[in-house]
């Protein structure tokens, strides 16, 4: 499949519309299927240690933030700032930091160099994640992302979906929106420009449609 990236109908609705707050629901339904916020608090639990200061980059509603947060071992040892174009959310918790500003433009990379980012980088074209990838490359040392595995199977899973009513016109139309623009084997890495000689990473695609991917500098 050719990787095709578009705008999301919910990028376009009021945030309040019956709409929106239905697709934000499925999606915290899809998040708990697949256990994403699990696999970073798991990952943050056995790739790092000590302490850290991190970025989530398209923190959107602060769900993950809030759930890394609730972990205290987490929270002893990482402390995160959300990035994202919209105000700071209510679940944000109230002691880490909120930066209200496109990612493209920002220019505090040096102040994190721990990254987490949770289905916000399929968002962006190829010549966006190669911007993206000048900052992560002169400052990052742990990148964490899960994104959408880009595949045939994953748009059929999200029809079956559609059909049996667990996605509404939004959530199905942004899914498989999603799906066209996700990633499969090493692109991600290519496109940020992380080289296999100045990095290591591991990429697993699964079942559901989850592409999980860890770098860290060497």
């Amino acid at each position: 499949m050719k990787r095709i990236v578009e705008p999301e109908w919910i990028d376009r609705l009021d945030p309040e519309s019956p709409e929106a707050q239905r697709s934000r629901r499925e999606l915290r339904r899809m998040n708990a299927l697949m256990r994403n916020f699990d696999w970073f608090r798991t990952r943050l639990a056995e790739d790092t240690s000590g302490s850290w200061q991190g970025l989530e980059i398209g923190a959107g509603d602060g769900a993950l933030g809030a759930h890394l947060f609730a972990d205290q071992k987490t929270r002893r040892r990482i402390e995160f700032a959300g990035i994202d174009r919209i105000g700071r959310p209510a679940s944000w918790p109230t002691s880490w930091q909120w930066v209200q500003e496109d990612i493209l433009q920002f220019q505090r990379w040096k102040e994190f160099p721990l990254l987490i980012a949770n289905m916000v980088l399929h968002h962006f074209s190829e010549d966006e994640l190669v911007r993206l990838g000048v900052q992560i490359r002169e400052s990052c040392r742990f990148l964490f992302a899960l994104e959408t595995a880009r595949s045939p199977l994953h748009l059929a899973q999200a029809r079956v979906l559609r059909t049996l009513g667990a996605l509404g016109p939004v959530g199905y139309h942004d899914a498989s929106t999603s799906i066209r623009a996700g990633f499969v084997g090493e692109e991600l890495p290519q496109f940020l420009g992380l080289r296999s000689s100045e990095w290591r990473w591991r990429i697993r695609s699964t079942f559901f449609g989850a592409y999980q991917f860890v770098a860290e500098r060497r």
